[in-house]
């Protein structure tokens, strides 16, 4: 069965202050104060840039946290980014172009898999005891990473790409290169009707196997 993703003990009133109000580094503090990283997000650069959301609609980005309601899926710092990216470049009617959003939406995207080789939450905490200190530490460095992004893409500046192609703290190097649902075992399942991706040939993971999952549509423990 799949464990349920905890997040350090903390939130009421949401101690965590940033110094001059940078939302990456408020970011970072609302994630350790106990949000998720999808949480935090919005909610640095809602603050920070005004966009505009009621306070009560922070709630969005409960279900990103954890990869989609830890599922391990989409980054949920990167889903929080993409929410962010909404609220200032979205479209409210047909008659307006979704482009300003698709293109920095696309921008986070390839920004964050040219740094860390994927942007799933299995992916990025492969190498992590999951809930441990060092599963939050490297939640840190991405949610630092993508609200970095996120202000870049705002303010409009200068094209910026990080080109290092760094492994993530938790990330598996043998994964650089793969599209991210074929790194995910869970994915590898039949669904629908589906027939699984094809993935190159692997012998260390099962990385294009057809997963063994348990009831609840998760992998085994390993």
């Amino acid at each position: 069965m799949a464990t349920a993703y905890e997040q350090p003990a903390s939130i009421p009133g949401l101690d965590g202050a940033a110094a001059d109000g940078d939302p990456v580094e408020q970011s970072v503090a609302y994630f350790r104060d106990g949000l998720y990283c999808s949480e935090a997000i919005l909610r640095a650069f809602n603050e920070s840039h005004r966009l505009g959301l009621d306070p009560s609609a922070y709630t969005i980005a409960t279900p990103f946290g954890a990869g989609m309601g830890a599922a391990k899926c989409s980054c949920g710092a990167v889903t929080g980014g993409l929410l962010v990216l909404g609220l200032a470049r979205g479209r409210t009617g047909t008659d307006q172009s979704e482009e300003p959003a698709f293109t920095v939406a696309k921008e986070l995207h390839d920004r964050f898999r040219a740094r860390y080789k994927v942007i799933c939450c299995r992916g990025l905490t492969r190498r992590l005891p999951w809930g441990e200190p060092e599963h939050h530490q490297a939640c840190q460095e991405y949610v630092r990473f993508a609200a970095a992004a996120v202000r870049d893409l705002l303010s409009d500046g200068p094209a910026w790409r990080d080109s290092t192609g760094a492994a993530g703290p938790g990330t598996d190097s043998d994964d650089a290169g793969l599209p991210d649902c074929l790194v995910c075992p869970v994915t590898q399942a039949p669904s629908g009707g589906r027939e699984p991706a094809e993935a190159p040939a692997r012998t260390d993971h099962d990385h294009g196997r057809v997963a063994v999952t348990t009831s609840d549509g998760m992998p085994p423990a390993r």
